[in-house]
């Protein structure tokens, strides 16, 4: 149907919207295609309660397979299937919105959205007015006027799930940023370990063993062990007053 109706809408734009003119508008081919479209949707009516029924809903199911089945009678009897098969184009929405769930990377709701409107708001308008100018039946335009609303019903409610959506967007962003800024306030007032390592290193180092003395330095005097211990004892002393209460020191004996 979506691919169908493309020679209608040349021959539509080439006669100005005139239908009475439009070869295409009684042809046989026309008679075929609106008879397989009607078949096609009361199949997907009957195959999807059967294995996807939460799809069929009310709307978007019965009540629009049902109006389309009615439009085509309608233009069939009137001798204009191919009105039927111009309608068509109201069909390339769904194909974006089915193309969308069977390849996740090519769903577009924006591009949804911008399909609907050109074809099932914009266009449509156009049939509706030139049917209800240019052909003889002056009533077979209402056919299409009664789907006016409906789609604009889908079209608003598509509206508001957008900005539904966009509104829960931003207010996850702004969440988020929230989170980073009091991370980063908190990060800000950690204070920075020392560059010679944390206050356990420090510790370690200091009670680590010296590396025995050199040949070149020798303590051979009784003076000199004195000065060292004296030199341990006093680090030892520093390092007790820098971790205070953080960790108890052992006693150092000498």
């Amino acid at each position: 149907m979506s691919v169908g109706c493309i020679p209608y809408l040349i021959q539509y734009f080439q006669y100005g919207g005139n239908f009475a003119a439009m070869p295409l508008t009684n042809h046989p081919v026309s008679f075929v295609l609106s008879s397989y479209f009607v078949s096609y949707l009361w199949a997907d009516l009957i195959v999807g309660c059967l294995f996807y029924r939460s799809s069929i809903t009310f709307a978007t199911g019965w009540l629009h397979h049902t109006g389309f089945t009615i439009a085509i009678a309608i233009s069939i009897i009137f001798a204009v299937p191919g009105v039927g098969m111009l309608i068509g184009i109201l069909e390339w929405p769904t194909l974006v919105l089915a193309t969308g769930h069977i390849w996740r990377s090519l769903r577009s709701d924006y591009g949804f959205g911008v399909v609907f409107f050109v074809t099932r708001i914009i266009f449509l308008a156009f049939p509706i007015y030139h049917l209800s100018t240019s052909y003889p039946n002056k009533y077979l335009w209402t056919v299409l006027l009664l789907a006016y609303p409906l789609n604009i019903y889908w079209f608003a409610s598509w509206v508001k799930q957008q900005v539904r959506l966009f509104k829960e967007k931003r207010a996850e962003q702004r969440v988020n940023h929230t989170e980073l800024s009091t991370d980063a306030e908190n990060g800000a007032n950690v204070p920075e370990m020392a560059s010679s390592g944390s206050v356990a290193d420090q510790f370690a180092r200091e009670l680590s063993p010296q590396a025995p003395p050199s040949s070149g330095s020798k303590l051979s005097e009784p003076s000199d062990y004195k000065t060292a211990l004296t030199d341990r004892d006093g680090s030892l002393s520093s390092l007790s007053r820098m971790l205070g209460d953080h960790l108890p020191l052992p006693a150092v004996r000498c």
